[in-house]
């Protein structure tokens, strides 16, 4: 095997990288997901109560008919450390619940730290479909998915876009969104100022907040990659996490077991001057992935993709979220 940075690995891996770091992150080592009825158990998510200390929402909060899935930014310090991030999260919810933006909670269904700690974010989204709020106005059936940090420039750090990957595809599964390549689905806007409602929109099942507001959200830097590269390793994954059919009989089950096998993929990943590299060493161009999350934790494990993240400390202040 040989050895490499995780930057490296994006910038020079072929099947592996499929538009970012090969999943997973340390955060989530191997053995440690499994399928279920409903893959957001397997993952690592803070609640609500985690950071939410004295910030109940502020009105309803309706449900929502979930067919795609929305990707932003906050377009905060990119710098920070992990003991930030509750404050963070509690700036987002000041911000959001003021006469400014005048929203009954925080935006947001769920937020990744650059660590890959995914929080939720929106009171109930962890239970069930709950409507968001976003800049530029909710056009309707969705889930909102954002990074803490400002990507009008650089990257998301490995662990955040790992975690990312996971979440979407859970949620996708959970909602049962489909992500093969190219997917699209159209609806009719609730209204935002970019779809006006009763407009007809088309949009792909994993898209960017600008492709529903007019917004530079998720950033210019990190737009590219939801565009062409997030959908793919999304769907990559949901294939993975998809639960098992349970059969009734009488007599015996049978389970069969299907191998896919990452195409070639070149990534010219812009440099994250924000967060530091962290090493690992990463195997075969050639990756299988069955169908089940216990496999593909498996052939990450075999593959040496379980990467240590090396973090520099350094603290800054929360900022208030816009987009």
């Amino acid at each position: 095997m040989t050895s490499l940075t995780r930057r490296e690995f994006l910038r020079t891996s072929s099947a592996a990288a499929l538009g970012g770091p090969m999943l997973f992150g340390s955060r989530y080592p191997s053995g440690r997901l499994q399928a279920r009825a409903d893959p957001l158990a397997d993952l690592d998510i803070m609640p609500r109560t985690a950071w939410a200390t004295d910030r109940p929402p502020l009105g309803p909060l309706p449900p929502e008919d979930v067919r795609f899935l929305l990707v932003h930014h906050t377009v905060t310090y990119n710098d920070y450390v992990e003991d930030d991030v509750p404050r963070f999260l509690r700036g987002f919810y000041d911000h959001h619940t003021s006469d400014r933006k005048g929203w009954n909670d925080i935006a947001y269904n769920f937020i990744i730290d650059r660590f890959g700690q995914i929080w939720e974010a929106r009171a109930g989204s962890l239970a069930g479909p709950v409507a968001g709020d976003a800049t530029g106005g909710n056009q309707g059936f969705t889930q909102l998915c954002a990074i803490i940090g400002d990507f009008t420039e650089v990257m998301p750090s490995d662990e955040s876009l790992d975690s990312l990957s996971l979440l979407l595809a859970a949620l996708a599964v959970r909602y049962q969104i489909d992500t093969t390549p190219d997917a699209t689905i159209t609806f009719t806007s609730r209204g935002s100022n970019r779809w006006p409602v009763g407009d007809a929109v088309t949009t792909a099942t994993v898209a960017g907040h600008r492709d529903m507001s007019k917004t530079a959200c998720p950033g210019d830097t990190f737009y590219p990659y939801v565009q062409e590269h997030l959908p793919e390793r999304v769907h990559l994954v949901r294939q993975t996490v998809t639960p098992p059919t349970t059969t009734t009989s009488t007599t015996t089950t049978t389970t069969t077991t299907t191998t896919t096998t990452l195409p070639p993929t070149t990534v010219n990943a812009a440099p994250d001057t924000t967060a530091p590299a962290a090493s690992g060493s990463f195997g075969a161009s050639d990756i299988p992935l069955s169908t089940g999350l216990v496999g593909l934790a498996a052939a990450a494990a075999v593959a040496g993709l379980a990467a240590i993240a090396s973090r520099r400390a350094r603290s800054s202040s929360a900022g208030g979220s816009d987009d």
